[in-house]
């Protein structure tokens, strides 16, 4: 083997090496919990929104605070959690719950007021969320915020990513910013 065809070689591995590093760093998803209803993940940093089940004593959902949203720091102190401010409440991150006709417990996301979420008890402690996805209904995992490079403030597009309930299969959808 030559000198250039080394050189192309070890330029091949380091170049893999460093996308499979930077891209799972930027697509971790965050640690498993079991009450964990969806997450949001940003390409501003790697820090998640979390927003878990809240549930009363006896397993069912606490319909006056139906959901807990917080952060996992994934950049400079990975793991640790801390609850949204309250301007991330009213702003970015926070959400509004009420009952809907069909005695669900609705959520509306402060950011996203116009796509309900249905939280549904699936059994005592445990919950999804449910919304129509690209015409769909599925359950939701995660949605992803695409910031503007040279403007982190403005949102270009926003990706729900799903799952159909009936066999599981993955339901997306791309959201543009008007």
């Amino acid at each position: 083997m030559n000198v250039l065809s080394k050189t192309c070689l070890l330029s091949l591995i380091s170049w893999m090496l460093f996308s499979s590093t930077v891209l799972s760093a930027v697509y971790t998803s965050p640690s498993y919990n079991e009450f964990r209803i969806f997450y949001i993940t940003r390409s501003k940093n790697q820090n998640i929104v979390c927003y878990d089940a809240r549930f009363k004593s006896n397993g069912q959902i606490d319909t006056s605070e139906p959901v807990h949203a917080y952060w996992i720091n994934q950049t400079d102190k990975p793991g640790e959690k801390s609850d949204l401010s309250y301007i991330q409440n009213k702003l970015a991150y926070g959400y509004s719950s009420s009952i809907n006709n069909k005695n669900e417990i609705e959520i509306s996301l402060v950011a996203f007021p116009d796509r309900k979420l249905r939280i549904h008890s699936t059994g005592p402690g445990k919950a999804e969320g449910r919304m129509r996805i690209n015409g769909m209904e599925a359950v939701l995992n995660r949605i992803h915020v695409e910031a503007d490079p040279s403007n982190s403030l403005r949102v270009l597009y926003v990706d729900l990513f799903g799952q159909n309930p009936e066999n599981g299969k993955a339901i997306t959808e791309r959201i543009y910013n008007k």
